[in-house]
């Protein structure tokens, strides 16, 4: 598949015993053996860039996501989280740490130090461009990537609070791992695409979009479905329903998905009216009516976890010869 390298193990946690080293153990570095193999001095600074600490007060699960309010897109991902029966009996939490930055929380003291190595590793190769982390949303899965390996899948491992869903732990651990790299976040549209499997074509909407909210909120669209003023939907004459733009507000270039669930709008010039979320994330709530650019997107296979991870070992093997 023209991989550079080795891929990392596609399940954090996957065949590892439930019996849990000591602390001590746990939270020291990789032993002499390893070291002595590390005869460079970027060896040295992989090893000191990646830290694991016990997870106390320092770090909340909303001050996680504060450089993305991603819980609403999130709330569309079907895909559950991996079981993974090493992680289910009681251990304890682990904090992951690179370059001084957050990246996230891991229940048990191998799964946290499987995925620290692979980023140690990574790092001393020099193959970790931080501008190819990305969230994979699988049909039967929720991970990290880089480039075509899959960094780390969430399973019970890193969903230490169970209260967030699975996709939004991903796109935290992606961004929190961009920013100790120096890369911009992930934004919101480039998130909804990512989770929804959408990519964008060649065919774009132009005009002015208003939005309607609490006096419609309840009652039945189109489509035949309730409006929801908090969902991420539009109004179009004659778009297909189910149909997915990309609609960014020229006064302010901010953008967001939204799908067509409703007819409309029939006021003035308006050729597309947003939910009240909709607009929220455009900046035009208080304008009310503002121009915009609609691409139209469309859907892309989402894979399989045991097609990737078959591809990668394929990958392995071919490299090893």
């Amino acid at each position: 598949m023209g991989m550079e390298f080795s891929p990392l193990s596609p399940v954090i946690g996957t065949g590892l015993s439930s019996i849990e080293p000591p602390v001590e153990e746990g939270l020291q570095p990789p032993g002499s053996e390893y070291l002595a193999s590390l005869n460079q001095w970027h060896s040295w600074d992989a090893i000191a860039a990646v830290r694991i600490t016990e997870s106390g007060a320092q770090v909340t699960p909303e001050d996680s996501f504060s450089n993305l309010d991603t819980h609403q897109c999130a709330a569309d991902s079907a895909a559950a989280y991996q079981a993974n029966t090493a992680a289910t009996s009681p251990t304890p939490k682990l904090q992951v740490w690179v370059h001084n930055h957050f990246i996230g929380e891991v229940t048990g003291r191998a799964a946290a130090r499987q995925l620290a190595d692979n980023l140690r590793l990574l790092i001393k190769q020099g193959k970790l461009d931080a501008a190819h982390l990305q969230p994979i949303f699988g049909a039967n899965f929720v991970g990290g990537s880089l480039h075509s390996d899959i960094l780390f899948i969430v399973d019970e491992s890193l969903k230490s609070h169970p209260e967030v869903p699975a996709a939004a732990i991903a796109v935290q651990w992606i961004n929190n791992l961009r920013i100790a790299f120096d890369e911009s976040p992930l934004d919101l549209v480039q998130v909804q695409m990512a989770m929804k499997g959408l990519i964008e074509t060649s065919q774009a909407l132009y005009g002015t979009a208003s939005w309607y909210g609490p006096g419609f909120h309840g009652r039945q669209t189109a489509n035949g479905e309730r409006f929801d003023e908090n969902a991420l939907t539009a109004a179009h004459k004659t778009l297909p329903f189910n149909t997915h733009l990309k609609v960014t507000n020229r006064l302010n270039g901010k953008s967001v998905v939204v799908r067509i669930n409703d007819r409309g709008p029939y006021i003035g010039n308006r050729t597309l009216d947003l939910s009240r979320a909709a607009a929220r994330c455009l900046g035009s709530v208080g304008n009310g009516v503002v121009p915009y650019e609609a691409v139209v997107l469309e859907s892309v296979p989402k894979p399989e976890l045991e097609e990737l991870t078959t591809a990668q070992l394929t990958a392995d093997i071919d490299l090893g010869d």
